[in-house]
C-alpha cells in the first residue's frame, strides 16, 4: 500500500470541509445492514475507515455515534485530521491512527465489525497481504467494503489521462504520460506547476508505476478468496450509475443486465463486499 498524491489532504480538516462532507451511499448502505445484520446499536459496533485520508469518515461516523477508527499510511494526513478531532472533543490519538510496520494495523484479531475502503484497493502493492490483514482484524461475520475503480475506466482518476494504466509500466507508459502533458492533459493539484513539462512527466510516470496497481474482478476475487472472504461485486450502488433512470432500466432486463454489470466491472466503478463467515477460525 501506498500514499497518494492529494492537495485537499496536505492541509488541516475544518468545519467548513466537513459540513460539505457526505459519505457514499453505498458505504452507509453496507454499514447499516451489517448493524441491522447483527442486531447491534451503533456505539456497540467496531467501524475502520482503512485508507481514511484526513479521517471525514470516521469523524461523521462518530457524530452518529459509532465506535469508528480510521487508519492511513500517511503521518500527515492523520495528523491534519487530529486537531478537528481534539476539538471536538475525540480522542485523536485514538481514533485516527497510523500502520505499524509491514503495514499491519493497530487493531486486535476479530476485533472489527465493518470495515470501509475508498479508492484504495487501487494503490495496494500486495493485495494478498491486504486481504489477509482484513480478515485477521474482522470478527467472524465481519465484512469489508471496498469501493474502488474498475482497471480498464477510460480516464485514469488520479492523472486524468486516458489509457495511460492501460499500458504496461515500462517506456511505452512513459512516452505515453509525456505525449498527454504536451497536450496539456494532466492533474491540476500536483503544485507542479513551476517544473518543466518533462520533470511533470516524469513525476506522473514514476506515481503511476509505483502507486497504482489495476487488477481485474478475477485478480481481486481470487485475492479475497484466498483469504478466506466470500466475495461479492457491486456495481448498481456506485455513485453516479444508482440515481440513473436509464441504468436502472436496463438493469431491468436480464440481457441488458448482465451486460451493463459486465462492462462497468471493467470500465465503470466497483464496490466489493467481503464477508468473514461467522464460523471462521
Amino acid at each position: 500500500m501506498s500514499a497518494h498524491s492529494s492537495t485537499t489532504k496536505s492541509q488541516p480538516l475544518t468545519e467548513h470541509d466537513m459540513a460539505g462532507f457526505r459519505p457514499r451511499a453505498a458505504v452507509l448502505e453496507a454499514l447499516e445492514t451489517q448493524r441491522a445484520r447483527l442486531g447491534v446499536q451503533p456505539g456497540e459496533m467496531t467501524v475502520v475507515d482503512w485508507g481514511c485520508g484526513r479521517g471525514e469518515l470516521t469523524l461523521w461516523l462518530r457524530r452518529l455515534g459509532y465506535r469508528a477508527f480510521g487508519i492511513d499510511v500517511s503521518p500527515q494526513w492523520i495528523e491534519n485530521g487530529r486537531a478537528l478531532a481534539r476539538k471536538w472533543g475525540l480522542p485523536a490519538e485514538r481514533t485516527l491512527l497510523n500502520f505499524e510496520e509491514s503495514y499491519r494495523a493497530p487493531f486486535a484479531e476479530r476485533s472489527v465489525d465493518f470495515i470501509s475502503s475508498d479508492q484504495v484497493l487501487e494503490h495496494v502493492s500486495e493485495l494478498a497481504d491486504f486481504a489477509g490483514e482484513t480478515w485477521r482484524v474482522l470478527k467472524p461475520a465481519g465484512e469489508a467494503l471496498h469501493v474502488y475503480p474498475a482497471h480498464l475506466r477510460v480516464i485514469e482518476g488520479h492523472l486524468m489521462m486516458p489509457l495511460v494504466h492501460w499500458l504496461p509500466k515500462t517506456r511505452v507508459r512513459r512516452a505515453a504520460i509525456r505525449a498527454c502533458v504536451a497536450l496539456g492533459i494532466e492533474p491540476k493539484d500536483w503544485q507542479l506547476d513551476d517544473q518543466p513539462a518533462e520533470v511533470r512527466a516524469d513525476r506522473y510516470y514514476e506515481y503511476s508505476c509505483l502507486n497504482t496497481f489495476y487488477r481485474t474482478p478475477v485478480q481481486i476475487e481470487a485475492a479475497f478468496q484466498a483469504a478466506g472472504f466470500r466475495v461479492e461485486f457491486d456495481v448498481r450502488r456506485i455513485r453516479g450509475v444508482q440515481s440513473r433512470p436509464w441504468a436502472e432500466a436496463l438493469f431491468g432486463y436480464p440481457g441488458t443486465a448482465g451486460l451493463m454489470s459486465w462492462a462497468l466491472l471493467r470500465f465503470g466503478a466497483i464496490s466489493l463486499r467481503c464477508r468473514k463467515p461467522a464460523t471462521s477460525c
